[in-house]
């Protein structure tokens, strides 16, 4: 784990290109000077969108508390928030947020799971995860349909990612359901790789991937029964993305606090318009979706940050000097909307996305210090299938060594 830095220089690479990007458009748009007056004169606000994002992190590690305790018992719950921290660290510096699983898996086998076991309770939260995106998001496409339509190209986005999500959820049902299937596809992209030149001894490989994908699908067969254990999951789950999209809302009530402009029925709105970004950002190749959750969210708000400044500019123009928006010309209240849009654009991506960097870095070290627990399956014994993964790994070396000494 301590050398994985090296293996996403290229991630790095990326999102600090998008921060300077971000930093230009803050320089040359005033967004600092906006900034600098809203935290001065709004800090709870600021306080507020702080506290969803911790509450994201807790979440996380509770969800993966959760299921972990489902399955071991002895399991704690700061090795829990180390494997949540760490997947959103991984997840955020990899492109299509590949590295998130991995990093998760590796860290609760290296805690005193076994592969098999840490794999499905990985599998199982990503399942949870991905079907509690789709509500949350369905439920916010039937309240705010008719607002976003309004925006370009916004169905073939939402199809899209609506698609593309719908076929993860699939892929991830498949892997836990069906081991046939799953053996199928690793079969296959074995070979795939063999033939690349990639993979060598392809047959022995997949006998190791085998071996591990047994346990997993007993693990993940025994998990399948916790109705109990999935509704909390997904309940938990649930809040987080509602925590997830009030950052937004908590920084546009900063940014628009008086009461002429601010209504407190926007909260559907924004909530919506980022649940959208979320869904659009996961088919974004870049680490993080780095650029591309910008530039949607920049497409999803700007309409509406306008609109609230031409209401307040309408309502306003026989109150002059209420607000300083009354009496601007459109193309006044467009720029002002975008200067304000960028600078919450930039304050959200800050405390979302590279807070949550630097929080799941010190968890990643904090992760390498931790010691293995000393756990017991609740669920079934383990022995016995490590039992038999030695044995047949034992069979392997033998015939190994018979193929090598008719050789001589």
């Amino acid at each position: 784990m301590k050398q994985n830095w090296k293996k996403n220089l290229f991630s790095y690479f990326i999102i600090t290109a998008c921060f300077a990007v971000m930093l230009y458009f803050m320089i040359t748009q005033n967004g600092f000077q906006e900034l600098a007056n809203i935290v001065n004169l709004r800090k709870r606000w600021i306080i507020f969108a702080l506290c969803a994002a911790i509450a994201i992190w807790l979440l996380e590690g509770w969800s993966y508390h959760l299921l972990s305790t489902h399955v071991y018992e002895g399991w704690k719950f700061n090795y829990s928030m180390s494997a949540g921290l760490i997947g959103m660290l991984y997840s955020n510096i990899t492109p299509f947020s590949t590295g998130g699983q991995p990093m998760q898996i590796y860290n609760l086998q290296k805690n005193g799971m076994t592969t098999g076991a840490a794999s499905a309770i990985v599998v199982v939260r990503c399942t949870i995860y991905q079907v509690a995106l789709l509500a949350f998001s369905l439920v916010m496409v039937v309240l705010r349909l008719a607002y976003f339509t309004k925006i370009s190209s916004f169905a073939f986005l939402l199809i899209l990612a609506l698609v593309f999500n719908f076929a993860y959820v699939g892929f991830l049902v498949m892997t836990m359901r069906s081991p046939k299937a799953t053996n199928r596809v690793v079969w296959f992209f074995i070979r795939l790789l063999a033939k690349l030149h990639i993979v060598k001894k392809p047959e022995e490989r997949f006998d190791r991937i085998h071996a591990q994908l047994a346990l997993f699908h007993e693990n993940v067969a025994r998990i399948g029964h916790a109705f109990k254990v999935y509704l909390a999951t997904f309940f938990i789950t649930f809040v987080q993305f509602v925590c997830q999209c009030l950052i937004p809302y908590f920084l546009y009530v900063a940014f628009f606090y008086e009461k002429a402009v601010y209504n407190k029925e926007d909260i559907i709105t924004i909530v919506a318009a980022q649940a959208f970004v979320l869904m659009v950002s996961y088919f974004i190749p870049t680490p993080g979706a780095s650029g591309g959750a910008e530039i949607s969210s920049y497409g999803f708000f700007s309409k509406f940050y306008q609109d609230v400044m031409r209401g307040a500019n309408y309502s306003l123009s026989h109150d002059p000097g209420t607000l300083q928006y009354a009496g601007y010309t459109p193309e006044a209240i467009e720029k002002v909307a975008s200067d304000k849009l960028t600078s919450a654009i930039f304050l959200w991506r800050m405390i979302s996305f590279y807070l949550t960097i630097i929080v799941g870095s010190v968890y990643a070290a904090i992760g390498n210090r931790q010691k293995p627990l000393q756990l017991k399956n609740r669920l079934f014994d383990e022995e016995s299938l490590k039992e038999r993964e030695l044995h047949k790994n034992s069979e392997e070396v033998f015939r190994e060594q018979k193929e090598a000494s008719k050789k001589i």
